[in-house]
């Protein structure tokens, strides 16, 4: 193999054996946990048009500032419509996710090459890199990333970030075109950014680049040269993008609530939980057995679990043990650093969700761990006899092997919803996300009664689980078992008594149990929650109505219709309560309205029939 081709057949040869593994998830398809707002039902990504554009590089929806993703959905959308004749397809999603899985992979091994090429033989190089390549591409530790359309945010920042890092090796081993490729890491460093918010601590892990392999900091070279004050001034460019981002992710959360505030959470306990995150991703690195779509946090964390206090203890030791050992193993130190760094912005520092941990989130972090492989494959095979050469191949290809058969085996985990919720709840029994999310799939297949015991443990581990809440009224509701929604309805709201919901549903149901009073109730509730409340205020308007107080019947429909002008019902209740205050000519233009929006309302034709023929 030619010198000059080397970088091209390796990563070509570990595209290939990825896109192999991975496409099993082409023939994947949606699933209910977020792909529907996401992606499926999202009307931001139908087209490229101009609104759309601006909304994708504009919004936090969903928690995120993603620009990048949002685009590539779009043109998922686009090219599936052309070329398959339906735009939304799920296998769209899935296979452009696999595509830019596969290329990730092929960087790790041009990268791995470039680390490698001036460290070892060329064959052992190219074996070495492949081997980093494959085991970062084929570890079913990817298999959320790639396999469920929503995480396509941690596959594109895994793309763009290993390519930064390799264009910036390029600009410190090529003088000629230094600036070049300094110009273009910082580029692919900006798109990485666009794409997930996860990218913040990379210029700390340039720093490590820069202390080994590369030497350009510390030991001989310093760290306050002349030359090693230009090293540190050329961070400042990806300082800034990195604070830039930083801010608009900790933005996004904030605009969706789903930041954990300090009194919930402390900062001894995110400490804790950082400690875990360490450990876990390293042990399902290692060993990545009884993977699961949810690792559930519970507040306020018990950090004297047996668990925690192991990972406390695990973090410190081997800590101590690198730091001690840092100028024996330098590249030892440097993988440990660089994989601690790309794990914090998902470590609980600024927890986010419900999630202890997710798989996805190990994306990046893997990468230094297997290029570490890598290199220590590098090692062994140069102080290798041939016939340890032979078992240490081998020994290599049976590890991919046992890879590659784990993560198609997780990809079939995310074939459906049925499958998804039915492992999370097998993996994870204790889960009120997981049995929720298996509750909901039982309740697709008409099986009440499984269903139901899934919503009440589900709502018994975690009270405050509203979708599990949700789906228990809609289970009940469905059976028509009104005074069982109603006793689930009124422990919600004692359990969430700010939520408007719980109480307008409180009382829709207590109207239909034919108990207007308690109605009335409910929805006096709920107005004093969300006094936007459109459909709670033109229902208590209706029962004044029925009750005889006009006057009071006008005041909340009137606010409803001025609310939402297009709300039939509201207009045609209103025209009913301002006919009894003797205004007939204002109930038949509200009625006119209403036909104007919607000129098939038969209720609102036969009103006006009526008031018309009476009016002569």
């Amino acid at each position: 193999m030619r010198a000059a081709n080397r970088p091209l057949v390796v990563a070509a040869l570990v595209f290939a054996a990825t896109l192999a593994v991975f496409l099993p998830a082409v023939g994947n398809g949606f699933v209910e946990w977020d792909d529907p707002f996401t992606v499926r039902d999202n009307p931001h990504l139908r087209s490229l048009g101009g609104d759309n554009l601006a909304w994708m590089f504009g919004t936090t929806y969903w928690g995120h500032y993603q620009p990048l993703v949002w685009l590539s959905y779009a043109i998922d959308h686009a090219w599936s419509a052309s070329l398959l004749g339906s735009g939304g397809q799920p296998a769209a999603y899935h296979a452009t996710s696999v595509l830019w899985h596969a290329v990730a992979a092929a960087l790790v091994a041009w990268l791995g090459l470039l680390l490698l090429e001036t460290a070892a033989p060329p064959r052992v190089a190219a074996f070495a890199a492949g081997t980093a390549a494959l085991v970062y591409g084929l570890h079913p530790l990817r298999v959320e990333a790639v396999a469920w359309a929503t995480g396509r945010g941690d596959v594109l920042v895994s793309v763009f970030l290993t390519f930064s890092t390799l264009a910036y090796v390029r600009s410190r081993r090529s003088a000629r075109r230094a600036t070049s490729w300094f110009t273009v890491s910082l580029v692919a460093y900006a798109l990485a950014s666009l794409a997930r918010g996860s990218a913040i601590t990379f210029p700390a892990v340039l720093v490590v680049l820069d202390v080994f392999p590369l030497r350009r900091l510390g030991g001989a070279a310093g760290w306050s040269t002349p030359a090693a004050r230009r090293v540190w001034l050329e961070k400042v460019p990806f300082a800034v993008l990195a604070a830039g981002f930083s801010v608009l992710a900790v933005e996004a959360k904030a605009s969706v609530g789903s930041l954990t505030p300090l009194a919930w959470h402390g900062p001894l306990d995110r400490v804790v939980q950082a400690c875990y995150g360490l450990v876990f991703y390293l042990r399902k690195t290692l060993l990545p057995l009884g993977l699961s779509p949810i690792y559930e946090i519970r507040l306020p964390l018990q950090a004297v679990q047996a668990r925690f206090l192991f990972s406390i203890a695990a973090v410190v030791l081997l800590v101590g043990l690198v730091w001690i050992q840092r100028r024996r193993w330098p590249a030892v130190a440097a993988v440990a650093a660089a994989y601690a760094l790309l794990l914090v912005p998902v470590l609980g520092f600024g927890q986010a969700g419900n999630q202890l941990a997710a798989d996805r989130y190990a994306t990046l972090a893997a990468i230094p761990v297997a290029l570490g492989c890598g290199a220590g494959v590098a090692v062994l095979l140069r102080r290798a006899t041939d016939a340890r050469r032979r078992a240490i191949h081998l020994g290599v290809v049976a590890v991919l092997a046992c890879l590659a058969f784990l993560s198609v085996r997780q990809i079939g985990v995310w074939r459906d919803s049925d499958t998804l919720w039915t492992h999370a709840a097998r993996q994870s029994p204790e889960s009120s996300i997981a049995l929720n999310g298996r509750g909901w799939v039982l309740l697709q297949a008409k099986r009440y009664g499984e269903a139901e015991a899934c919503f009440r443990r589900a709502i018994a581990l975690q009270p405050t689980n509203d979708k599990a809440h949700e789906n228990l009224w809609d289970l009940l509701r469905e059976q028509g078992r009104e005074e069982d929604l109603i006793e689930a309805l009124t422990s919600a709201t004692r359990t969430f008594p700010d939520l408007a919901r719980a109480h307008y549903l409180l009382g829709v149901a207590l109207m239909e149990a034919g108990r207007p009073a308690a109605a009335a109730t409910a929805y006096e509730a709920a107005l004093q929650h969300d006094p936007g409340h459109v459909r709670a205020r033109s229902n208590l308007g209706q029962i004044l109505l029925d009750q005889g107080d006009a006057a009071g019947a006008l005041a909340h429909l009137e606010r409803a219709v001025a609310a939402d002008p297009a709300d039939a019902v509201a207009r045609n209740r209103l025209a009913v309560a301002l006919d009894r205050q003797g205004r007939r000519a204002d109930a038949i233009r509200e009625l006119e309205q209403v036909l104007r929006f919607d000129p098939d309302n038969r209720s609102a034709r036969d009103l006006l029939r009526r008031y018309r023929t009476e009016g002569h």
